[in-house]
């Protein structure tokens, strides 16, 4: 989402922050290729942001499990911090949980967001999860109430309850541009910019201590 693209007929050329031409389909070099062989692709986003994909599903999980901390604790030298964006197919979100410090868990306003959010603090703890994200948030009456019913859940927890985030048309107008929030000035973002500039001060600070 973050690259620029050139889209032929035949295919989608996209485009690194160094100015590389890279491929993200089934035959990316990913996190597949480097769990495999050892070496593999970085694909740089944006000054010292660097990201490796998934080029598909595992057609075999015992490789992942099998690898996927040594090759997390490989970067640790490279990276102040490595995020991970879990998939929940395969079972791959149960092998992540041993590599990982803390949690954001994002949310959104309906029955099912909340049940899931409740199994999910039940299952990891407290302790472990850093931040609920309440997003794409339209200021429905049913969104505001299922806010107050999370904020009530969270409260003596320590779990960070942001502000929700609104579904903006700007924040599509971005993504449809290939850019992040940091790279508008758009007044209406401001308040969605305050909202992660705290989720960010407040993991840089956790997974420092």
């Amino acid at each position: 989402m973050l690259l620029p693209v050139e889209e032929t007929k035949d295919e989608m050329k996209y485009y690194s922050f160094d100015d590389k031409e890279i491929q993200i389909d089934s035959k990316t070099k990913g996190l597949k290729y480097w769990l495999k062989n050892g070496t593999g692709e970085i694909i740089n986003l944006r000054e010292n942001v660097d990201f490796i994909p998934l080029e598909s599903l595992f057609e075999d999980k015992k490789i992942y499990e099998k690898n996927i901390g040594k090759f997390l604790y490989s970067l640790k030298g490279k990276y102040d911090y490595i995020v991970i964006d879990s998939n929940s197919a395969q079972g791959i979100d149960e092998i992540i949980l041993t590599y990982t410090k803390k949690f954001v868990i994002p949310c959104s306003g309906d029955r099912f967001s909340f049940k899931g959010l409740a199994e999910t603090i039940q299952k990891l703890g407290v302790d472990r999860i850093s931040i609920v994200a309440f997003n794409k948030y339209l200021d429905s009456i049913v969104e505001k109430e299922y806010y107050q019913k999370i904020k009530e859940k969270l409260k003596g927890t320590g779990i960070f309850l942001p502000i929700p985030v609104r579904e903006l048309a700007a924040i599509k107008k971005l993504i449809h541009q290939n850019k992040t929030i940091w790279e508008s000035t758009e007044q209406r973002l401001s308040e969605v910019q305050a909202v992660f500039k705290e989720i960010l001060k407040i993991l840089v600070y956790q997974c420092s201590v």
